[in-house]
């Protein structure tokens, strides 16, 4: 009886081991397959198997003072905790440039409003992951809402143009229609889930009137009019605001802006007066017409000079700290592009909420357009 209890022992005693065995395999195995791809507890070595892109990576999180016990994995995710001395926009930004260059396929790359986290998901030598940036602590309370335009594209493709494609900074893209690149820009800002407008052209004051069938002219009457919106917002679907190219004439043009307004009322889109002209009448009608309105503050780079477009991002927090929302134009520039990778993530980092039209258009009560 003793050897029969004996031997059930030595029995249940090895099925404990094989067991305590299969789970810690099952463990290592998931740790490496996920956080293992950041060895948590060595950030500081680099592993024989390790890629030139995890290398680098690694360096970078090291630079930004990112410790090993600042890495936790969590829902398959690895959490990278971000000191409060580093905005994570800056983070992600560094690291979307190497895995870029080292030749790593970005598979998710976005901002999560509602926490302030960045999420960056990549490919890697058969490997999949998923970085989470966040604050190491609370962030800081939100001082207002800033909201960039970017207007013109359409024409070319530059490399100030492709690297404002490719940026991670929350953008409203307007699109001219009808010029050469303008759908395929369009069509690829929507995949990269870019919000993207149309730049509608519309008759100046002065200087040169576009005769390419989408210029809104005062000489033309509604049915014209609301047809050449109804054209624009055909050759670009992605499109769910409209604002105006050019326009000082067109826009102080009571009737031609309420035949426009209703073709944009129509298909749903909001729409943001330009106000290239303190004549225009845009605003007040789109509100009148019950159309999901903005008016645009200032025109970031009406001065092409790095010191100029600072002092109007720094103008804009005083308005979004005052109002509650600020919305800025600016153009494909270089200098422009220069400061705004410059500038926004130190506005961020002072609690300055970047946010897209469109968004906030969606939702016609969270609106925080002020009266002036």
């Amino acid at each position: 009886m003793a050897r029969k209890k004996a031997a059930q022992s030595r029995i249940l005693l090895l099925l404990i081991i094989i067991l305590s065995s299969l789970t810690i395999f099952v463990f290592i195995n998931n740790y490496q397959n996920v956080s293992g791809w950041f060895q948590q507890h060595d950030v500081g070595r680099e592993p024989l198997s390790a890629t030139e892109l995890q290398r680098k990576i690694r360096a970078s999180l090291r630079a930004f003072g990112i410790a090993p016990e600042k890495l936790q994995e969590r829902d398959s995710q690895l959490l990278v905790r971000v000191p409060d001395s580093v905005h994570p926009l800056i983070v992600y930004q560094r690291l979307s440039q190497i895995i870029r260059n080292n030749e790593g396929v970005i598979r998710v790359g976005r901002e999560e409003v509602s926490t302030g986290d960045y999420v960056l998901g990549f490919e890697d030598d058969g490997s999949s992951v998923t970085l989470r940036l966040l604050h190491d602590s609370a962030p800081v309370k939100t001082r207002g809402d800033i909201a960039i335009v970017i207007d013109d594209f359409g024409y070319n493709r530059n490399a100030v143009v492709q690297a404002l494609l490719e940026s991670d900074i929350p953008l409203s893209y307007a699109v001219i229609p009808g010029l050469p690149l303008s759908s395929r820009i369009a069509e690829e800002l929507a995949q990269k889930g870019r919000a993207v407008m149309i730049h509608m052209p519309m008759e100046p004051e002065k200087g040169r009137v576009e005769k390419d069938g989408f210029t809104l002219l005062t000489g033309l009457d509604s049915d014209e009019i609301a047809g050449r919106v109804r054209k624009s917002i055909a050759a670009l679907p992605p499109a769910r605001g409209l604002n105006n190219h050019m326009g000082s004439k067109a826009t102080a043009d009571s009737a031609l802006m309420a035949a426009a307004l209703r073709a944009v009322r129509e298909a749903g889109l909001f729409y943001l007066d330009s106000r290239t002209s303190p004549a225009s009448v845009g605003y007040a009608l789109a509100r009148k017409l019950g159309v999901p309105c903005f008016r645009n503050d200032l025109f970031i780079d009406a001065i092409d000079d790095e010191e100029e477009i600072t002092k109007k991002l720094e103008r804009l927090a005083v308005i979004s700290e005052r109002r509650g929302l600020a919305i800025g134009i600016a153009h494909p520039r270089r200098k422009t592009l220069d400061v705004l990778q410059t500038v926004l993530p130190k506005l961020k980092q002072r609690g300055f909420r970047f946010v897209l039209l469109q968004d906030l258009a969606q939702n016609a009560e969270k609106l925080t357009v002020a009266k002036k």
